[in-house]
């Protein structure tokens, strides 16, 4: 960022609110993720003098020679890690699949680097759609469009040693790069992620005079092998189906089925996955219908009773009178799970 004095008589604009509140949640973020830095801080002083120490005669005599001193250059060091733990599944046709990494600055002075992504690389089966990279606002690991912010230009500015998370958001396409074959299950699409550090670059040991903090000491490209730093990280297309089949058995007091005022209606709700992805968090809600009552104790999954109370397992029926069913199947693979409860007609 370049700040100028304004000229006299005027002043410069207010910065958008959103750009503030980026700000504040990359500095937020960056406090949290900070570490002890394990290096001298670039610009220290180090200096020593010697001493001379003899006797002439009854005479304790010392000397000292003029002392050393130099400032420690800036050592630009960085690393961008993947946190996904491995492919990351996605079904074709889907918008704001994101990829997460974190950038560590891990040199020893405050340095400023720009991140930038590539969705269009050799070797993958499809091309993810590049939407941007976002900073982790909220901190919570997980990307929600609309609260975590664009990071502008893809330029952070780290502390040395401070981290921060970052995600690389992606739009999944529902066919291969001819715009015709379906993506199928198992294919890949992979996106490159690139740090360079807006200091300079250069193979390792590459010396940029005056190029450390301040502008008064030198920087020196490190261990980081030479900028641009790369990573990247794939997505693996799963296809998954979900399917709720509901039916009714109705028993009434005379021992038939007609649904008349006092007959037991039984719902059953066979819930299938299919395909080779996870349904995460799958959770079932059932509305009890208008003019019937729900009978207590009758909530089962897979044939095993659930307690009406909220909070104690699985399942709940609240309300009062209860109106709701919910039964939380967690995260679902290829398989089928069964909920039945029952009610009564009014």
């Amino acid at each position: 960022m370049n700040l100028q004095h304004p000229p006299p008589g005027r002043y410069p604009p207010r910065p958008h609110p959103l750009a503030l509140l980026l700000l504040f949640a990359i500095a937020f973020v960056l406090t949290t993720m900070a570490a002890l830095a394990t290096g001298t801080p670039a610009g220290t002083l180090i200096s020593n003098t010697a001493q001379a120490s003899y006797s002439v005669g009854a005479s304790s005599l010392s000397k000292s020679s003029n002392t050393s001193t130099f400032a420690v250059a800036e050592l630009i060091n960085v690393n961008v890690v993947s946190q996904d733990g491995g492919n990351v599944g996605v079904v074709p046709g889907t918008d704001d699949q994101y990829l997460t990494f974190t950038v560590t600055n891990t040199g020893n002075g405050d340095e400023s680097f720009t991140l930038s992504a590539d969705s269009a690389i050799a070797g993958d089966d499809f091309d993810p759609t590049l939407v941007g990279i976002f900073a982790d606002t909220n901190g919570d690991g997980q990307y929600t469009p609309g609260v975590d912010l664009a990071v502008p230009g893809g330029v952070v500015d780290l502390a040395a040693d401070a981290g921060v998370t970052l995600f690389v958001v992606n739009n999944i396409p529902s066919t291969l790069p001819d715009g015709v074959t379906p993506i199928a299950d198992g294919q890949t699409g992979t996106t490159s992620v690139s740090i360079t550090s807006n200091t300079g670059s250069g193979a390792l040991g590459t010396l940029i005079p005056n190029g450390g903090d301040g502008g008064t000491i030198d920087a020196i490209i490190g261990s980081s092998g030479g900028l641009p730093a790369t990573t990247d990280a794939t997505y693996t297309a799963t296809s998954i189906s979900l399917d709720v089949a509901k039916t009714a058995v109705i028993v009434d007091p005379y021992g038939g089925s007609t649904p008349i005022p006092g007959a037991t209606v039984t719902y059953s709700l066979v819930v299938t996955v299919s395909g080779s992805g996870t349904a995460v968090g799958l959770t079932i809600t059932d509305p009890i219908p208008a003019n019937t009552t729900y009978k207590p104790g009758s909530l089962t999954l897979d044939g095993v009773g659930l307690s009406d109370g909220a909070g104690n397992d699985d399942g709940e029926a609240t309300g009062s009178p209860v109106n709701l069913i919910t039964v939380r199947l967690g995260d679902m693979t290829a398989g089928s799970k069964t909920i039945t409860f029952a009610v009564v007609i009014d």
